[in-house]
């Protein structure tokens, strides 16, 4: 799972890293919140933050027995 958010200074590097995973065979899942800044998900009050917590959940449901 690779998160990006539209206003983070490495957006354009983070796509990159995914292109690159999936050119070698890597399974990931890109999760794109275009409004958000870098670290977001560091911030409670930001409300994508929180929806980010519940896709991390859900990644780690669905991997955690692979």
């Amino acid at each position: 799972m690779v998160v990006i958010g539209g206003f983070d200074l490495l957006r354009d590097r983070h796509a990159r890293y995914v292109e690159e995973l999936r050119e070698e065979g890597k399974p990931v899942q890109l999760v794109d919140y275009p409004d958000a800044i870098y670290g977001f998900y560091l911030f409670p009050e930001i409300m994508d933050s929180g929806k980010l917590m519940t896709e991390i959940k859900l990644f780690v449901q669905e991997h955690i027995y692979v």
